[in-house]
């Protein structure tokens, strides 16, 4: 639902997402889908990437492992395990793979059944020109 409100209203969406992060500066999902926006459809990496970064570290803290099941599974999770892949995903977009290498693997961790789609940048990693 997220994504169809940024398309549909990006102005408004962007907006809201400032109004989030004025109210909670570390709100993982406001950070998260913010830098999401920002690199996905606004095409502003240098201004998505300190969100998503933030957004890792917090969420880092965040994470809820309940011991049963793996946390991709966990929907608390979800805006922490998007901010890594697409971190992950604009660090190798601008060449910067050696910085990619610990979030991917740390997605791999989490996610080790790939739900969160970390093993395209794998192999992207291993060769550059295979970009969807």
């Amino acid at each position: 639902m997220l994504d169809h409100w940024a398309e549909s209203f990006p102005f408004r969406f962007e907006r809201a997402m400032e109004r989030a992060l004025d109210f909670d500066p570390d709100c993982v999902m406001a950070l998260s889908y913010y830098g999401i926006f920002l690199f996905d459809d606004l095409k502003e990496p240098a201004r998505a990437e300190p969100l998503l970064r933030r957004a890792v570290e917090v969420g880092r803290c965040e994470l809820v492992w309940d011991g049963e099941s793996h946390p991709h599974h966990l929907l608390e999770n979800r805006p922490y395990l998007r901010a890594l892949l697409h971190l992950a995903d604009l660090l190798v977009q601008q060449g910067r793979a050696a910085e990619a290498q610990p979030y991917i693997a740390e997605l791999r961790r989490l996610d080790p059944v790939g739900a969160y789609e970390w093993s395209a940048l794998e192999r992207r990693l291993t060769n550059p020109k295979s970009f969807n």
